[in-house]
C-alpha cells in the first residue's frame, strides 16, 4: 500500500514541478529570450530565498511567503517517509538524504536548463528538511507500529 501511495505521489510531483508548466509555454518566446530567461531562473545564494519569504512573515502573515516556506517542506515529507520502503540504499538517515538530494537536484536542474521553474538552493535546502521529518516518521512508523527494528 505504502509502495502504490509513493508512486501516485511521485506522479503528482511531477506534474506539479513539471507537466503544469508545459501548458504555459510560449515556445518562440522562450526559445528567444533563453539565455535571459536562464540566468534568471537562479538562485546560488543559501538562504537568500529563505531570508526573504521569513522576513515577509514578521511583517505580517502573506500566502506566498507561508506557502512557499512551508509548502517546499511539506511537499517532500512522502519523498523522505517512502523511499527507505522502496530502495535499500535509502533505509538509512544518510542514505535517504543523499538520494533525495540526488533526486531533487536533478529535479531542480531540469527545472532550470528547460525553464520550467526556477533552480534555488533555498528550494533544495527546504525540501531536505521535509525529507528529515518524512525519515523520521518512517523511522516512528516501522519501530512502533510494526514493533520492529529497521
Amino acid at each position: 500500500m505504502i509502495v502504490v501511495l509513493f508512486w501516485i505521489y511521485a506522479v503528482l510531483m511531477l506534474w506539479l514541478m513539471f507537466g503544469q508548466r508545459l501548458l504555459w509555454i510560449d515556445g518562440d518566446a522562450w526559445l528567444e529570450n533563453y539565455r535571459a530567461e536562464l540566468l534568471g531562473s537562479i538562485n546560488l545564494v543559501p538562504f537568500r530565498t529563505i531570508g526573504s519569504f521569513v522576513r515577509s512573515l514578521l511583517r505580517g502573515w502573506t500566502a506566498h511567503a507561508a506557502s512557499n516556506l512551508f509548502g517546499n517542506v511539506l511537499m517532500f515529507v512522502p519523498l523522505g517517509f517512502g523511499l527507505p520502503f522502496l530502495s535499500k540504499r535509502a533505509k538509512t538517515f544518510f542514505g535517504c538524504v543523499f538520494l533525495s538530494f540526488l533526486i531533487i537536484f536533478t529535479a531542480e536542474t531540469i527545472q532550470l536548463f528547460t525553464l520550467l521553474g526556477f533552480f534555488d538552493v533555498d528550494d533544495l535546502i527546504l525540501n531536505l528538511v521535509g525529507v528529515v521529518i518524512g525519515y523520521w516518521f518512517q523511522f516512528l512508523f516501522v519501530r512502533y507500529i510494526f514493533g520492529r527494528r529497521k
